[in-house]
């Protein structure tokens, strides 16, 4: 997620300047796993490689150049407040903060990874890792944070509750709100009645699905809805 979110740049320039990169002649390149020069070169940085067993097929195992640390030694020698680079990708969020007190993009983003529930999660954690809830927002986060960095923005958002828990559309709902407050205007296609009963403003189409619907059935507040005899939706807010 360091480098979905945009950080992992702020975080290799931090152990590039120090005075034992500058010894070792590594630059803000060699910090990255994803580059030839500080990666390992046997596992291309993963820190596992396949394993073919047969007709098995083939597995992935610890890489046995590295022991799975996607770095040569000469990279993990360096180190930036007491910790290496790889050291720093398996904190977890809440505690990166505090490493990085005077980066603004980093705490920027850290401060928003938190507000959405997510500050449990390690900085270096594979994004095939995560859940559907946490995958869901982790996207929700990548486009707010860009449409916060640029002018005020028309977010259209798909069925965003899907795979959440009803914690996880609490959050969502939160973050969305926040979105509106910054002056974002927030479209959302959507079926979750717990997301509806919150919206300002809702748009009912039927009365059925495919050649049966595309007709204005509904137009108003949710508490409007709800008293409307031609909504279908009303019934379950």
């Amino acid at each position: 997620i360091a480098t979905y979110l945009g950080i992992f740049d702020e975080i290799r320039k931090a152990f590039s300047v120090t005075s034992e990169a500058k010894n070792l002649k590594l630059t803000a390149k060699e910090f990255s796993f994803n580059s030839p020069g500080g990666r390992c070169e046997f596992c291309k940085g993963k820190g596992q490689v396949a394993e073919e067993l047969s007709f098995l097929g083939s597995v992935d195992v610890t890489c046995p150049e590295c022991q799975g640390k996607r770095y040569t030694n000469k990279v993990l020698s360096v180190s930036y407040q007491g910790y290496s680079i790889l050291e720093v990708l398996s904190c977890s969020v809440d505690e990166l903060g505090k490493l990085f007190p005077k980066s603004k993009k980093i705490q920027r983003v850290l401060k928003e990874v938190s507000a959405v529930g997510l500050g449990y999660i390690t900085l270096g954690q594979e994004l095939s890792s995560f859940s559907g809830g946490e995958a869901q927002r982790l996207k929700l986060l990548s486009i707010s944070l860009s449409a916060k960095e640029d002018q005020k923005a028309c977010l259209i958002f798909d069925e965003p509750t899907s795979g959440l828990s009803d914690d996880d559309v609490k959050v969502l709902l939160k973050h969305f709100r926040n979105l509106i407050n910054d002056g974002h205007t927030v479209i959302v296609v959507e079926h979750h009645t717990r997301l509806l009963a919150e919206c300002d403003w809702l748009i009912e189409l039927g009365p059925k699905a495919s050649h049966m619907g595309g007709k204005l059935i509904f137009e108003g507040e949710p508490e409007k809805m709800k008293k409307s005899k031609k909504s279908v939706t009303g019934n379950y807010l």
